[in-house]
């Protein structure tokens, strides 16, 4: 059985989790990390199924950190680094 978008979805949140632990200062120094396995297992994904929404899959990760931390100036240089069409 493939997955499905409810465990694609569970990947993402679960690759957010760690950030969880800690401030938004916190969360930078972790941030790149974070984005370049989401990055990998993301590109595992869409190599397995042809109909994964890596968009989606991305927008579930932010979800998973939250607005408030992501907010933070030094996590909008991570994103617009790493992730730039994800950044305000």
């Amino acid at each position: 059985m493939g997955m499905s978008r409810k465990h694609y979805q569970a990947l993402a949140e679960a690759i957010a989790r760690p950030l969880e632990l800690y401030n938004s200062v916190g969360t930078c120094s972790r941030l790149n990390l974070c984005i370049q396995v989401l990055k990998a297992v993301g590109s595992v994904c869409a190599e397995d199924n042809d109909r994964f929404d890596y968009d989606r899959f991305v927008r579930a990760f932010l979800d998973a950190v939250g607005e408030d931390r992501l907010s933070y100036y030094r996590a909008q240089e991570i994103l617009r680094n790493s992730l730039p069409e994800y950044a305000e």
